[in-house]
């Protein structure tokens, strides 16, 4: 996410400063059901742009056709990150609503969610999940994108604490405030039920959560979008290992639910990324290798790719090649 990536900068800055620091089920299932039926069980989050300047057909119409070739059937349109009430200033998305209205009108088979995001007060920043006061504004932000048209909205926060009962909290609020639209969540990684693969340099900036945290998240939500990058992982094979680990532990924990893996598609390298190792393609050579030669699970609904507006057409071919494998293994 752009805000992780935010993040690391400033932690590399921290470490040449100040030396590096450590960065129940029971639950009511959630009822989203307004939202249209996804032609594409694929996912991408796509930039603020859309949302700053005046849409129009000649401009939609392009995305539409690239999001139809690539069975892509939700976007995660980022609408501002929220300042410290929870709410997100109009003038950040001042055409929010023309864009989901003109979208809906060329792709009315595509689920057009408001991204809504922002660091936490232990990465530095401003939104505090312990405030019901941050909760309640969070809320309303995303009932206000329900009300201009999107079909639901994406909660980005980071990062959330294993465990974190505040989370919990804005969920039941957030799904009170929009009804039956959908309501998605990226999260980090999970703790297989086997522990993580013992990978030299693994070091994740986002905590994982556990099955069990991760099962009470999904019980109040309708998708869950971890994000499978930022690794610290130098090794294609080695990152592939990690997501053929990763999509096994979700879909064995969360059987009922509706998963889209985030891959990176960004560049970069640091101490914690490496597009070398980190891509489109090695993260969709561990989705296959995590079910050999069989179906993938029906709770895998597909991948996300993180940030559409930086995949390259080496990504897409990967990307169209795993689709038609996974429509050969599935049918």
């Amino acid at each position: 996410m752009r805000l992780m990536r935010r993040v690391l900068v400033v932690y590399l800055l921290a470490a040449v400063l100040l030396g590096f620091r450590v960065l129940s089920m029971g639950e009511q299932p959630a009822g989203g059901t307004s939202a249209p039926a996804s032609p594409g069980g694929n996912a991408a989050w796509i930039d603020q742009h859309w949302v700053q300047s005046p849409p129009s057909p000649s401009s939609i119409a392009p995305l539409c056709t690239q999001l139809k070739n690539h069975q892509i059937g939700t976007i995660f349109v980022h609408v501002g990150p929220a300042d410290a009430s929870g709410s997100i200033a109009e003038g950040r998305a001042p055409y929010a609503g023309r864009f989901v209205t003109e979208f809906h009108l060329l792709c009315p088979q595509v689920r057009v969610l408001a991204w809504i995001g922002q660091l936490l007060p232990s990465w530095d920043g401003l939104v505090n999940l312990q405030n019901s006061s941050t909760r309640g504004g969070l809320a309303r932000t995303a009932a206000r994108f329900v009300a201009l048209g999107y079909d639901g909205i994406q909660y980005d926060l980071e990062p959330v604490a294993n465990g974190d009962p505040a989370f919990l909290s804005l969920l039941r609020l957030t799904r009170s405030a929009i009804g039956g639209h959908w309501l998605a969540v990226a999260g980090p990684a999970i703790t297989p039920a086997e522990g993580m693969p013992r990978l030299p340099r693994l070091r994740l900036p986002l905590l994982p959560w556990s099955s069990s945290y991760y099962a009470r998240v999904g019980a109040l939500v309708d998708e869950l979008d971890p994000m499978l990058y930022i690794t610290g992982l130098g090794n294609d094979a080695d990152y592939a290992k990690f997501v053929s680990v990763q999509a096994r532990a979700f879909t064995r924990t969360l059987p009922s639910a509706t998963i889209r893996l985030g891959l990176p598609a960004f560049s970069g390298r640091n101490q914690f990324f490496d597009d070398r190792a980190e891509n489109v393609p090695t993260a969709l050579l561990g989705i296959t290798r995590a079910y050999g030669n069989g179906a993938i699970p029906k709770a895998l609904t597909g991948i996300a790719i993180y940030p559409m507006w930086d995949m390259t057409p080496t990504g897409w071919v990967a990307l169209d090649n795993w689709l038609a494998l996974s429509h050969r293994r599935n049918s």
